[in-house]
């Protein structure tokens, strides 16, 4: 009577004992990502790709977030790892930790019928009489005030023709022929087809796309992740 259920038990233990090495070598468990949605034309579903290959059994969850809501869900747990961009310094929160992943440079979105939408780059200065399209719409992110002030100092006044809730939006408006917005050069690869992306002679500025974790975590689901970020990131 008592020996089936012994199996049982010791087959339970087994696995157990499997799965807690899997987690120590990370190769089981579940991450969590959040992410801001610049990220997700490129950098991220590249990175996710690489670390499936070497990490299949470990369940990836990915969240939307803005750079700036991220340390909250960072500190109580919700996410174990953040992809932000920033324009501008970058938030420093106690208890966090900032891995610079890449620069990104700005191109200009523009519809395809755009005169300048042929152009092989544009200088910014040929902007001025263009409608811009700013994202995104939030009171936290500071993403939209840090562009208008990028193109002032480099000698425009842009005209804002609507603020965007994020990036996808004012691309869909772009290409909808409402105005031109600024991305950054990783967001135009593998994009949309209905928008010319067109690098911007004389704008230096870039954004800076980064990785947060938590001060301290150990876990290797994380740190292996870190690492493929940074061996996949390209602008």
């Amino acid at each position: 009577y008592l020996h089936p259920r012994a199996r049982e038990i010791l087959a339970d233990v087994r696995r157990l004992e499997e799965d807690a090495r899997g987690i120590a070598r990370g190769q089981h468990g579940a991450l969590s990502i959040g992410y801001t949605r610049s990220t997700i034309f490129s950098i991220l579903p590249r990175a996710v790709r690489a670390y499936r290959e070497h990490h299949p059994r470990v369940k990836v969850e990915l969240i939307a977030l803005l750079s700036e809501h991220q340390h909250a869900q960072l500190a109580s747990g919700r996410i174990q790892i953040g992809v932000a961009r920033y324009l501008g310094p970058a938030d420093t929160v106690e208890g966090l930790r900032a891995t610079p992943l890449l620069d990104d440079p700005f191109v200009v979105a523009l519809p395809l019928q755009h005169p300048l939408a042929r152009r092989r780059s544009v200088p910014v200065r040929a902007l001025a009489d263009t409608l811009l399209v700013t994202y995104p719409k939030d009171p936290q992110s500071r993403f939209a005030e840090h562009t208008l002030r990028m193109l002032r100092s480099a000698g425009i006044d842009p005209v804002v023709a609507d603020h965007a809730d994020d990036i996808h939006t004012a691309l869909a408006m772009v290409a909808s022929g409402l105005g031109c917005s600024l991305v950054g050069r990783s967001v135009s690869r593998g994009s949309r087809d209905d928008v010319a992306f067109v690098p911007l002679a004389d704008l230096h500025d870039t954004a800076r796309v980064m990785v947060m974790t938590k001060e301290g975590d150990s876990s290797r689901i994380v740190s292996d992740f870190v690492r493929t970020l940074q061996a996949t990131s390209v602008a």
